[in-house]
């Protein structure tokens, strides 16, 4: 694994960021690509943690559209994003944060909103 840290992430790393982060070697069904765009979705206040829990992106298709899981972000200048993506809640996962490479941008509040209401109705906590 290689970590550029491009941008300190121990103390900069914020709810709603988008890093791009190393993830572990996937298996079966999870995202493949590493490095890999995720938006972290844990409270600020776990600041003291070395760890994250991050929704992992990836590009948005129109299937994506049926399904519930998946959150669509358009780039902009704030977020950092090229084109448009897919916030995956259905994959979301804990990562160090010696995991975060690089800080492209930051969701709006809106995005951020239905990131984690598509976690709850993931874990079904509706």
């Amino acid at each position: 694994m290689s970590l550029t840290n491009d941008t300190s992430c121990s103390d900069e790393s914020l709810r709603g960021d988008i890093w791009e982060t190393e993830l572990p070697q996937a298996v079966g069904d999870e995202l493949k690509k590493s490095p890999r765009r995720c938006v972290i979705i844990s409270a600020d206040g776990l600041q003291s943690l070395k760890v994250k829990l991050v929704v992992p992106l990836r590009e948005w298709k129109q299937s994506h559209e049926n399904n519930f899981w998946c959150v669509p972000i358009d780039p902009t200048v704030k977020n950092g994003l090229i084109k448009k993506s897919t916030a995956d809640a259905l994959q979301a996962r804990c990562v160090s944060t010696e995991r975060l490479c690089n800080k492209l941008g930051v969701v709006s509040a809106d995005v951020m909103e239905n990131i984690v209401a598509a976690l709850a109705m993931v874990i079904d906590y509706v």
